[in-house]
């Protein structure tokens, strides 16, 4: 199968084959002109030629095309006096041959042809100029006439098969493009719907091991291995509202991190006796998965600390404060709260050493930094930083 260049170019030199013939034919019949006949016998020949390499052959190179546009030009450009110059069918005939060779070729060999053929053109009228004399003009009104009418159909003929080929090829595209189209829409559809389905597993193993830690923590006397197993279970939790809420959603590798903290609180700061007072101010942006998996679970450390210490704090002032600020793709998430416990200062900079690494291990996944400070007013805050990806 041929490419849309080397099919235009066939049928280019196949319908200039038929009309050399004929032209040859007509200096037979009607001008009976020895140049015109040897003319026209040297394009037949050539031409049949061509399309014998090109057609037959199939070959077509960049040296096939200059050759036969050099040979062609120079063909053309002698008959261009024998034809009455200007007035005669050379120039539109070389306009048209410009014409399909730079469809016929591309960059930068479309350059040079176009080069060879502004150099013919300008040439040819130049010495005309110069030389009058040089031009021979038809012999009579029915040769102009023959001549002309013969040149119409030609051009005519050319002209709706290159469109024609074109457009096929153009409409063979376009539902090339669409068939793509359908097949990629089609794996977009059963890659998400496997993805969802992945999730869906995970979520669902997920609370399996959550409930045999929960049976652990049921059979379990000791009341350390009990807050073990607790905690074990919370952090599983956390995970565990990813994949949910990635099963869930239509963005199947992004969730929203301000629903992610609302799922958060529910599961961890709710069931006080004595609430606390939460004020959120998070941004609606959207995580990806790598990234909420471990942020969840750091903010999971951070509030089961506040939870610790607030069930033994029964002080009128139990304010968790939750900001969030989006500085080009930097992201920092702020936690206050002011919960204390008698006279010691509640906060993670006197939790366990498993949390504490467990946070620096999270942070290192985030390619974050984490740090703590403390105001007598305000209370503890947790400044937590990372760059978004998307």
């Amino acid at each position: 199968m041929f490419v849309l260049r080397h099919r235009v170019f066939n049928l280019f030199v196949f319908f200039l084959s038929i009309a050399g013939f004929f032209d040859l034919l007509m200096s037979l019949l009607y001008y009976r002109y020895l140049p015109q006949i040897v003319i026209s016998i040297f394009l037949s020949a050539t031409l049949i030629y061509l399309y014998y390499l090109v057609r037959i052959k199939s070959l077509f190179s960049a040296f096939i095309i200059v050759s036969s546009a050099i040979f062609l030009l120079l063909i053309l450009s002698i008959s261009f006096f024998y034809n009455s110059g200007t007035h005669g069918k050379v120039i539109p005939v070389l306009f048209i041959y410009l014409m399909i060779y730079l469809l016929s070729t591309r960059k930068p060999l479309n350059y040079y042809v176009a080069g060879l053929h502004m150099v013919s053109i300008i040439s040819i009228l130049l010495l005309q100029y110069l030389h009058p004399e040089w031009v021979t003009n038809y012999s009579n009104d029915t040769a102009l006439l023959l001549d002309n009418v013969a040149t119409f159909i030609y051009f005519s003929f050319v002209m709706y098969y290159v469109v024609d080929i074109i457009k096929n090829d153009l409409q063979k595209e376009q539902e090339s493009y669409g068939q793509k189209d359908n097949y990629l829409d089609k794996q977009k559809l059963f890659i998400r719907d496997l993805l969802s389905e992945l999730n869906h597993r995970v979520k669902n193993n997920l609370q399996v091991i959550s409930a045999l830690l929960s049976l652990q923590a049921y059979r379990t006397k000791h009341p350390q291995a009990v807050s073990a197993l607790q905690e074990g279970k919370n952090r599983l939790e956390s995970m565990s509202i990813v994949h949910k809420k990635l099963y869930q959603e239509e963005f199947f590798n992004q969730i929203s991190l301000a629903e992610y903290i609302d799922d958060l609180i529910d599961h961890v700061l709710t069931g006080l006796d004595n609430p606390l007072e939460i004020e959120k101010k998070v941004e609606d942006i959207m995580l990806t998965a790598d990234q909420a998996i471990p942020l969840g679970l750091i903010l999971n450390e951070i509030f089961t600390d506040i939870k610790t210490h607030a069930m033994a704090d029964q002080s009128e002032s139990r304010k968790v404060e939750i900001r969030s600020h989006v500085n080009h793709t930097l992201l920092l998430i702020f936690v206050t709260n002011n919960v204390k416990t008698g006279k010691r200062k509640a906060g993670l900079k006197k939790k366990s050493k498993i949390s504490k690494e467990l946070i620096e291990m999270l942070i290192k996944q985030l390619d974050g930094t984490w740090e703590i400070s403390d105001s007598p007013s305000e209370g503890e805050e947790i400044r937590i930083t990372f760059t978004l990806r998307y």
